[in-house]
């Protein structure tokens, strides 16, 4: 992992949990052999409230560190992302009066993700380390923060590439060139970056050609002397075949088709009509998306549905815009997560025939004032148990190439806000639940 010291005076002495920290990462070294990326030290992402001490951009993750000073060593730390936290047993009181140290860690998390989000850089996923020193024998953590991808430890290097490691796990490497994009939006002076240092660092190389695209010319062979080779011998050619053997071959393919047509035939006669009403609709297939796990938490379906026509699925400005630039399908599906709390999830993928056009949709999409597509809940398709509507949801979208996913999240049982960070980790992991084929 490379290290890019960004701070005002980056010659200047670092103490406590940030000295620790930077030791850990520093002792890594460059490279690929124990984790790769890029590590930008003492920096302040556009948006963000205070510095950070770090952002590790990995090719598969991006990881906002927040280190915390305790008071003291703690043989044992009790840290929530919800509620005070414990040091040996006596909630932890700090200077500045905040109770909860995670709080300022996920605000942070939040803002770079909607930063790269609003940039339209690659979704990679934004985890949270919270470091703590000077030093904490163990630390407890409640399942469910440990499945938001938010760890709470005291930054020794073993611990530190274990937490990256795990955090780490997006579906394919992040190429060079949209690492170059990533590191500028954090801050503009990593520009000076390289793309051969950034595939040093494990991002994949965007730059070398495709195999279908190499040259196909043959290459003379030489002996071990340097002398041109002999040329190979030629292959011995094929007997001529009889030529009746291509007719037999195609009274047997005759008869063939003959027996499969009659087999379809009366499979088909066979199966029983589908009565009237029956709500069947040609362009319309529903199926049950499978239960997937993103970070630790379930995605249970609860209906899906997918058609070719997006415009009357529409409202808004959005509407008339895909009347005008038709979709080529679109996937909408319902899930239900339990994180800490009931909620539900609308995922709609929406696919487009070229990426332009995926692109200004999703433009249109961000603007909350031109409409958006609707979720199956509006047209009757709700499930006991689930919300009443997805009023005030927390929203995200991301693009892959020619589809664009649109992610809405909400508490079934209580009043959703916009600016909820559970939910909007929700709708962040969301946004990586497979793609429907």
């Amino acid at each position: 992992m490379r290290l890019v010291r960004l701070g005002d005076d980056p010659s200047a002495r670092v103490e406590g949990v940030e000295a620790d920290l930077r030791a850990a990462l520093s002792t890594w070294g460059a490279g690929t052999d124990l984790a790769g990326g890029i590590a930008l030290l003492d920096c302040t992402p556009p948006g963000s409230l205070r510095p950070l001490d770090a952002v590790i951009v990995l090719p598969r993750g991006v990881i906002v560190v927040v280190g915390v000073d305790l008071p003291g060593p703690a043989m044992k730390l009790e840290a929530p992302l919800q509620g005070q936290w414990k040091v040996d047993g006596w909630p932890l009181i700090r200077d500045d009066g905040l109770l909860n140290p995670a709080v300022e860690a996920l605000t942070a998390a939040s803002a770079l993700t909607q930063r790269l989000q609003a940039e339209r850089i690659e979704p990679l996923p934004v985890s949270t380390i919270v470091a703590v020193g000077p030093y904490v024998a163990q630390v407890l953590q409640p399942t469910g923060d440990l499945h938001r991808g938010v760890r709470v430890l005291h930054p020794a290097p073993t611990a530190m590439l274990a937490a990256v490691k795990e955090l780490s796990t997006y579906e394919r490497p992040c190429t060079a060139e949209a690492a170059r994009r990533l590191l500028s939006s954090v801050d503009r002076r990593t520009a000076a970056l390289t793309a051969g240092e950034l595939v040093a660092e494990g991002f994949a190389d965007s730059v070398s050609p495709d195999l279908a695209s190499a040259s196909t010319m043959l290459i003379p062979r030489f002996t071990a002397d340097g002398r041109p080779a002999p040329p190979r011998p030629a292959a011995p050619r094929p007997k001529k075949r009889q030529p009746w053997l291509p007719l037999a071959g195609l009274a047997l393919a005759g008869l063939a088709l003959v027996l499969l047509i009659a087999t379809v035939a009366q499979s088909c006669s066979a199966e029983p009509a589908q009565p009237e009403g029956s709500g069947a609709v040609s362009s319309l297939r529903s199926a049950e998306p499978p239960e997937s796990t993103v970070d630790g938490l379930d995605f249970v379906p609860r209906g899906s549905s997918r058609e070719t026509d997006c415009g009357p699925r529409a409202f808004g400005q959005l509407q008339q815009w895909l009347r005008e630039n038709p979709c080529t399908a679109l996937v909408r599906s319902l899930f239900e997560v339990n994180e800490e709390r009931k909620a539900a999830v609308s995922v709609v993928v929406v696919s487009f025939a070229d990426a332009v056009q995926a692109q200004r949709f999703q433009a249109l999409a961000d603007d909350e004032q031109s409409g958006g597509v609707n979720e199956l809940l509006r047209e009757g398709r709700s499930w006991p148990g689930g919300p009443s509507s997805f009023a005030q949801a927390v929203s995200s979208t991301s693009r892959d190439g020619t589809r664009v996913r649109i992610v809405r999240a909400v508490w079934v049982s209580q009043e959703t806000k916009q600016t909820d960070v559970v939910l909007q980790g929700i709708a962040e992991r969301a946004l990586r639940l497979p793609l429907p084929g």
